[in-house]
Order: structure tokens, then sequence, then C-alpha cells
């Protein structure tokens, strides 16, 4: 029973783990690709593990064999490649599924192999220092689902992170969607503001508190007209 060789062999690794999910699920007579809501339950009434886990190892085999391959004879080797981390598929597993549904013609010309082996490579050089970077692929690909950023410059910016060793997934961020989501911090954060104003009864407030909030939004009034200005 997995279960049991998940908590007795905790040195387990997530590829090792996930294979032997893979055998669980053929045991049940079930097919990994296409899972439903009740085979999830029943997985983790039998194997113990949480929702999470289970979806971040059925990720895995969303992928080709070959990149499966080669993570597993990583995990394999007695000094595993510390920047080999499976939490690379993990990450880049939204984004890959995104490229394909909104610029599939990026598939064409980069495999999902190849676009593995160059987030691996970003990794070990340090262009990438946490796989969760890998998120700000994701946010920019959802600005350009959401129509909040044109997708001609999304893929143009994907494109750059593939081909340019040092272009990180901060640039594609900054480059395209960052402002989109500053900009709706800012407003949401406005509207909480206004808000708040609206409901406050200054009448409870002294001169001095009064004078001091009077200061303080005087000075975010001020910046708020340097900002636009420039």
């Amino acid at each position: 029973m997995m279960f049991h060789i998940h908590n007795v062999r905790t040195e387990w690794t997530d590829f090792a783990v996930a294979q032997a999910l893979q055998n669980v699920i053929k045991e049940m007579g079930k097919d990994i690709i296409n899972l439903k809501p009740s085979d999830i339950k029943e997985l983790k009434r039998v194997t113990s593990l949480s929702e999470y886990k289970l979806r971040k190892y059925l990720k895995f085999y969303d992928y080709p064999p070959e990149i499966l391959e080669k993570f597993l004879q990583s995990e394999k080797n007695e000094y595993q490649n510390k920047k080999m981390d499976p939490d690379i598929l993990s990450e880049m597993h939204k984004p890959i599924m995104e490229i394909k549904k909104q610029m599939p013609e990026i598939l064409k010309e980069y495999s999902v192999t190849k676009i593995i082996d160059i987030c691996i490579k970003k990794k070990n050089e340090n262009v990438v220092e946490k796989n969760k970077e890998f998120r700000l692929i994701s946010k920019t690909l959802a600005a350009a689902k959401n129509h909040k950023v044109r997708k001609e410059l999304v893929k143009e910016k994907i494109i750059e992170f593939l081909n340019k060793p040092k272009f990180s997934p901060k640039d594609v961020y900054s480059s395209t969607s960052e402002i989109v989501y500053q900009l709706e911090e800012i407003q949401k954060n406005s509207d909480e503001l206004y808000s708040k104003l609206s409901n406050f009864d200054l009448r409870k407030a002294t001169i001095k508190e009064k004078e001091q909030l009077q200061k303080n939004l005087g000075k975010l009034v001020d910046l708020i007209n340097k900002k636009i200005l420039q």
C-alpha cells in the first residue's frame, strides 16, 4: 500500500512517489490522464497524500517521457543535481498549458522538452534563483488571455526568454504585464481608501488628528498629480 511506503520511506524522491502513485492508479484500473474528481478523492484516501501533492505528481505525466526520464535519472544519481528540481516541472506546467492554448505556434519551434531544458539551464546559471519566479510567466500569459496586454508583445517576450540566456521570467513580466498588475493593485487600494474615508466619522477625531490626516492626504494628492504629469 502506498500509504505505508510513503510514510516509512521518507527519503523517497518526488519521482519515486510519482511512480508509486502511477502504479496505484493502474491497480485501481484508472487512466492517469483522465482522472475524475471522484478518482482524486479515492486516491487521497488510499495514499494519504494531500490533493495538492497528488495534483503536483500527476502533472509530471503531462510531460513527454524523455523529460520524465531525464529527471528520474537525475534523482537516481548519487550526487543529485540540486538544480534539476522537479518543482521546475510543477511551476512550468501552467505556462506551457497556456502557451499551447494561446500561442501554439511557439511550440512548433520550441518543443516542451526544449523549453524545460532552457528553464533548467537558467536555474543552473542563477538567471532564475527560485522556481516560483516561473509563475511570473503565468501571470503574464493570464494578462494576455484577459486582453490586458497585447498578445503579440507577450509572445515576443516569451520567445526572447527562450532565446536569450540572461533573459529571466522577471524580465518577461516587467516588460509586459507588471504595470497592469501594479495599476490594478493601486486601483484596489484607492477604492478601499475611498470606502474607508466615506464611512469614517471625522467628528470623532481631534483637531490635531484632522490636520495630520489632511496633511497626509495632501501629500498623496501631490504625488498622484506628479506621477500623472510625468
